[in-house]
């Protein structure tokens, strides 16, 4: 049995959430302390009210909620779902009980509180009938009409202080969810492709989460992602930047630069210029140098050139200059043409 330091967070104690120890769970549950909208019905409503469940909701986060209000709190046994996932939440809901409003019983809900936390946490979202967690508008967390005591947990990372919302969409019958943000300690989540994408969050990038290149560009998933390209369009291939030194691939004539160095607008650092400049095997590809000194005197001209464009410090430009005079650069198979 681990020691884990335990601490329930509601949104009027955010700063008691934070714990100092190193092994702390903090977990942060739907109660009153969470703020609710007055609810918002479709017009006209759906036909067939699944419709509604897509990773994309027709009501957004952006909508004109109205009248923000403490959320009416029903406990861990209000709703006959509760026990299905192990009543992991208190069900809330934004008026004072839990029957459905609306044309049909159809309705929109918003919810939202401060959460604070560091690393890894995982996320879980119950309502009924479908429901939609985000992290600072990044959408994090998806149930579907076609939901599972499975498929509603999800990896969630936070750093500092973030603002969780979550939207409800009701089909008719009864209303309101739940949902339950904890510190991940030993929760792990497959990527079955090994695209760098977990499973669940295929769910949310509507990827396969058996295919590691759902749209066959030649880029994994998780590096679409990563990229900010739409990993279900093979016309959107990323745009990267292999060295990390602010270049975009794309017009980086040096994509392999060291990590720190000082570049230019192409992306190269003066070390990359230098050897660019004088290759070893001679100034063109057919044409070798006449002799060492040759090669020699190209390095020491190209590093003077990157000295004053503030890309070398005039030690770094010496030791280039001295590393080539004691290369084989320019040398001929007998030992001769120094």
């Amino acid at each position: 049995m681990n020691n884990l330091a335990k601490k329930i967070c509601t949104a009027s104690a955010l700063a008691a959430c934070i714990s100092t120890s190193a092994f702390a769970n903090t977990v942060y549950t739907s109660d009153s302390s969470v703020t609710a909208w007055d609810v918002m019905f479709p017009n006209p409503a759906y036909s067939n009210w699944t419709s509604a469940c897509t990773v994309e909701p027709d009501v957004g986060l952006d909508a004109n909620w109205q009248n923000p209000h403490p959320a009416f709190s029903f406990g861990h046994y209000a709703h006959p779902w509760q026990g299905y996932v192990g009543n992991f939440a208190s069900w809330i809901n934004a008026w004072s009980n839990i029957s459905s409003q609306g044309p049909y019983g159809q309705n929109w809900t918003k919810y939202a509180v401060s959460v604070t936390g560091q690393g890894e946490f995982v996320l879980k979202l119950l309502a009924d009938n479908c429901s939609w967690v985000y992290i600072d508008g990044t959408l994090v967390g998806f149930q579907s009409a076609s939901w599972s005591a499975s498929n509603i947990t999800y990896p969630v990372s936070l750093d500092g202080e973030h603002n969780l919302e979550f939207l409800i969409f009701d089909g008719g019958g009864l209303a309101g969810g739940m949902f339950r943000l904890e510190t991940n300690t030993g929760t792990s989540f497959p990527d079955s492709d090994g695209d760098g994408l977990t499973d669940p969050e295929e769910i949310l990038t509507q990827t396969d989460p058996n295919n590691p290149d759902s749209d066959g560009d030649g880029f994994s998933d998780g590096e679409e992602v990563d990229a900010g390209s739409n990993p279900n369009d093979a016309n959107d291939a990323p745009v990267v930047d292999s060295d990390g030194d602010g270049v975009l691939d794309d017009n980086d004539m040096c994509n392999d630069t060291a990590a720190g160095a000082l570049i230019d607008e192409n992306g190269c650092s003066g070390v990359q210029n230098v050897a660019n400049a004088c290759n070893c095997a001679g100034p063109t590809i057919d044409l070798p140098w006449k002799n060492h000194g040759q090669y020699v005197s190209c390095v020491a001209h190209a590093k003077n050139i990157e000295v004053a464009n503030g890309l070398l410090t005039d030690e770094e430009g010496d030791a280039l200059t001295e590393a080539a005079g004691e290369s084989e650069c320019g040398k001929k198979s007998n030992g001769k043409g120094k």
